[in-house]
């Protein structure tokens, strides 16, 4: 999901997880995201971002943070 919203070329730095509900077969989830900020560290632009698996009436059984360095 991070790539493919950011860009294929974007480099993710890190990325942080809990997962504080089972993910079980036949489950219909989301995956989402939202950017919390931008910053700059060395020359490079990086974003961070909050992001989740949605799962309707059972609220998120992913919760997490990313980093991702963003091309010039």
């Amino acid at each position: 999901m991070i790539r493919t919203t950011m860009s294929t070329e974007a480099d993710i730095r890190g990325f942080v997880m809990r997962f504080p509900k089972a993910v079980l077969d036949g489950d219909r989830i989301v995956a989402q995201g939202r950017v919390t900020g931008m910053r700059e560290v060395n020359g490079e632009r990086l974003a961070d971002g909050a992001i989740w698996l949605h799962r309707e009436g059972t609220g998120h059984p992913l919760e997490g943070t990313a980093t991702v360095a963003i091309p010039a």
